[in-house]
């Protein structure tokens, strides 16, 4: 933008409908991440009071490290609909109400026609999906480290 050196103006008509797109795709967005974020930190929580209590190997941590795996994996999938869904809406918005010009000259933006699952983000590229994953192959160590631990509870 700033090479055009301030010739470009841009014009929104009726700013309350933009508003009014917030409330009904934006706030369900910020609802999700605050469930989320709620809900993960309080298994974090039970998981680190677990471990603070040398329960580490313990079929109920290796649940609870599961549970986060599943947690963050579902959350970049929502998210990702859920944030494709509000981009739509308002970049739709946009199109139809808001008028663009550079050096005087009016631009249009194309229409949006692309459906909006995961046509703005992939959940796929999102560092939470990649997390879970990570989560979840941590799980798998702690179940074997739970059938160790069982192992050599027996032998001795």
């Amino acid at each position: 933008m700033r090479a055009f050196y301030g010739n470009v103006a841009v014009t929104v008509d009726s700013p309350a409908v933009a508003i009014e797109l917030f409330k009904t795709y934006g706030l369900p967005v910020l609802l999700i991440y605050a469930v989320f974020f709620t809900a993960l930190f309080e298994l974090l929580r039970r998981l680190f009071r677990n471990v603070g209590l040398g329960d580490s190997f313990t079929p109920q941590s290796v649940r609870l490290v599961q549970i986060v795996g599943g947690a963050l994996i579902v959350f970049s999938l929502v998210s990702a609909i859920g944030e494709s869904w509000f981009a739509y809406a308002m970049y739709g918005y946009l199109v139809e109400h808001t008028q663009i010009a550079i050096s005087g000259t009016p631009v249009q933006l194309p229409p949006a026609d692309r459906p909006p699952w995961f046509g703005y983000k992939s959940p796929f590229d999102s560092p939470e999906f990649f997390a879970g994953l990570l989560v979840l192959a941590l799980a798998e160590v702690f179940r074997q480290g739970l059938a160790l631990q069982r192992d050599n509870d027996l032998t001795v």
